[in-house]
Formats: structure tokens, C-alpha cells, sequence
């Protein structure tokens, strides 16, 4: 592991932060994650960082704040940092210049745009089993149309690109996905009745990229439109026509995405009944009290490692092997796995530990 490139990925939007993470474990990397810029520095003063994926629009301290910050840290100017946009920057040479950056790529990140940036610095290896791996999940491509093919603004194809062509990965993604939307709508309404337009262009600039890595390309391009137009916006012209035009037609955009959160929600919960379903047909006796105990600890054990990856692993391990009243605390604990709420993850294991040897 210490051979390993340490990448560190800094975005505040956990969408952005597992596509970037599915595409670089792609290579023969280490990849560690922060929401927020404190959380970044913090982790570069603790580990040997060797190149950040640093997204720049950030709530409290901003990318080029915190890049300003890690290179006060970094006297040897070692730590390569990549700054990620989701709004082209002009004059990016003399921008990267100011504000300390190596380079700059746009979000969604793309895997081949990943490898040419890396490739300026690293000779790096591609993970060939995992590639393997993927081709094989390519194979599921049928079980996710038959869920998710029929909701109009999605391209499951488009989608399982971003993701690196993992299925895992991408449901990941919509699960997460779906939560930021209801989130976002909900805001966009109250937003709109006090006709903030600074707060909405911040709502969609957040949820852009998440319409690209969805794989909802119109709505992604819509959003960017939107965008714009509020970027630009101010008090002065809040009534004239073009203003009162475009304001409907912002209305009737929030009814598209909230039309598309709830197939896509209605979708997801179809899914997961019918993965559940045969789950429970096909592990009806379960395991014993001993193969669950330590199965608890090992996971427990990724958990304070925050390894993501071995944690979702033994969840799923988890879930196949416990009763139906387990099965509760196993699934709460992924989704807290999902939004990295570590602490959770400890309090729904120990509720399982506590089902299961109370029986």
C-alpha cells in the first residue's frame, strides 16, 4: 500500500466524489476522500498526499483557498494539485498561475482525461482485473434496464460510462443522487419565493454534474443553462418580460427534475424489493451466532480503517446471513456507508451484534 500514488479527492458533493473515485481506483492508486476543505488540510498534514483532485466551489473554504492553504504546508511544492470546474475557466493558463494549481479538468471527469493528467507526473498502471471485472458487470446491463430503462431523461448507457462501467458504482450513485435532488427541489422552491438568485445559482451549479454522471445529459445541459442565466441576474431587471419568460420556464424545469427524482426513486425502491426478495428466498437459514460475531468485528474493524470498499463488501456479506430483523440494522448501516456517516455504521453494527445475541 505504500508503494501506492495517495490521491486525495476534495468536493463537497459525495455524487462527484464516487465517480471520481470509481474511475481512479481504476488504476493502481490509494484513494482518499474530504467534503470540505478543513477536512483536506487536515488529511494532508496526517498523510503522505502525492496529487488532489481539488474541487474550487466550495461552501466555507473554497478550493483555491484551500490549495493556498496545503501549499503554506507543502514548502517543497511536491503535492500536485488538480483543480476540478464545473463552469469553464477563461485564461486558464495565467489561472493556474494566481491561484497555484498544476491543472484544471472539468466536471464530469472523464477517464481518459483523468489518465492524461496523471500521466504528466506518474507511470501509472492500469488495473487490468478490474477491467475484467467490468466487462463481466457490462453482462447486468439488462437487470438495470429492466428497472431504470423506462424513465425518459435517463441513459443507463451514459451513465454506466461515468461510472466506469461498474454497476455497483453507479447505483451508488443514483442512491445518492436521489437524496441531493429531493433536497435541492425543496430548496429551489423556498429560493424562488424570496427570489434569491445567488443561493439558486449555487443549488444548480451543485447539482449539474449530477445530472451528467446520472447520465441525464438534457437535464445536466439544462441545468447549466439555468445556471448561467442566474449567474448573471440581478435586481434590476427582476421585471422585465425576459425575466418573467424565463422565470416560467425555470418552473416548469423544477416539475421536469422533480418528475424525474420520482421515477427515479420508484425505480430504486423496485430494484431493492426485488434484490431483497431473492435474497430471502435463497437464504432462508441464515448463519450461525459465530460467523455473524465475526463478521461484525471485521467490518467494525474497515469502519475505523474508513475503508470503504471492504465495509460495503462485509455489509453485503452481512445481509445475506442475518435474520430479518438484522437485515434492518445491516441496510441502514450501508446507507450510512453510502454518505460516509461512519459513526452510524458503528451504532447499526452494534444494534445487529445486539439482535442477533439476544435471540
Amino acid at each position: 500500500m505504500n508503494d501506492l500514488i495517495n490521491v486525495l479527492i476534495v468536493d463537497d458533493n459525495s455524487v462527484n466524489r464516487i465517480a471520481a473515485k470509481s474511475q481512479l481506483l481504476s488504476f493502481q492508486v490509494n484513494v482518499l476522500e474530504a467534503d470540505s476543505g478543513e477536512c483536506a488540510i487536515q488529511i494532508v498534514k496526517n498523510e503522505k498526499i502525492d496529487i488532489i483532485f481539488m474541487d474550487i466551489l466550495m461552501p466555507e473554504m473554497d478550493g483555491i483557498q484551500t490549495t493556498r492553504y496545503i501549499r503554506m504546508l507543502d514548502k517543497e511544492n511536491r503535492i500536485k494539485i488538480i483543480a476540478t470546474s464545473g463552469t469553464e475557466i477563461q485564461n486558464q493558463e495565467q489561472y493556474l498561475k494566481i491561484n497555484k494549481f498544476d491543472s484544471i479538468l472539468l466536471k464530469p471527469l472523464k477517464i481518459s482525461e483523468i489518465l492524461e493528467c496523471l500521466s504528466q507526473w506518474f507511470d501509472l498502471a492500469y488495473d487490468t482485473v478490474k477491467m475484467e471485472t467490468e466487462r463481466k458487470e457490462m453482462c447486468t446491463y439488462g437487470i438495470l434496464s429492466k428497472f431504470f430503462g423506462r424513465i425518459q431523461d435517463l441513459d443507463l448507457q451514459e451513465g454506466l460510462k461515468y461510472a466506469h462501467h461498474s454497476q455497483e458504482c453507479y447505483l451508488r450513485v443514483m442512491k445518492t443522487s436521489l437524496r441531493q435532488l429531493n433536497d435541492t427541489i425543496h430548496r429551489l422552491h423556498d429560493l424562488l419565493k424570496i427570489k434569491n438568485n445567488k443561493q439558486i445559482y449555487l443549488q444548480l451549479h451543485s447539482i449539474k454534474s449530477v445530472f451528467f454522471y446520472l447520465g441525464a445529459q438534457d437535464l445536466g445541459k439544462k441545468t447549466n443553462d439555468f445556471e448561467t442565466i442566474f449567474m448573471q441576474r440581478n435586481e434590476n431587471n427582476s421585471n422585465n418580460s425576459i425575466y418573467i419568460k424565463s422565470m416560467q420556464d425555470f418552473q416548469l424545469f423544477i416539475q421536469r427534475i422533480t418528475i424525474f427524482h420520482n421515477e427515479l426513486e420508484q425505480a430504486i425502491q423496485a430494484y431493492d424489493s426485488s434484490i431483497n426478495k431473492e435474497q430471502n428466498e435463497t437464504n432462508e437459514t441464515g448463519g450461525s451466532i459465530d460467523e455473524i460475531n465475526q463478521l461484525i468485528e471485521m467490518i467494525t474493524l474497515h469502519v475505523y480503517r474508513f475503508e470503504y470498499v471492504e465495509i460495503m463488501n462485509g455489509l453485503k456479506s452481512l445481509e445475506q446471513i442475518v435474520n430479518e430483523k438484522g437485515r434492518y440494522y445491516v441496510s441502514e448501516a450501508i446507507a450510512a456507508t453510502e454518505d460516509f456517516n461512519y459513526d452510524k455504521v458503528k451504532a447499526m453494527l452494534v444494534g445487529c451484534w445486539n439482535e442477533v445475541n439476544d435471540q
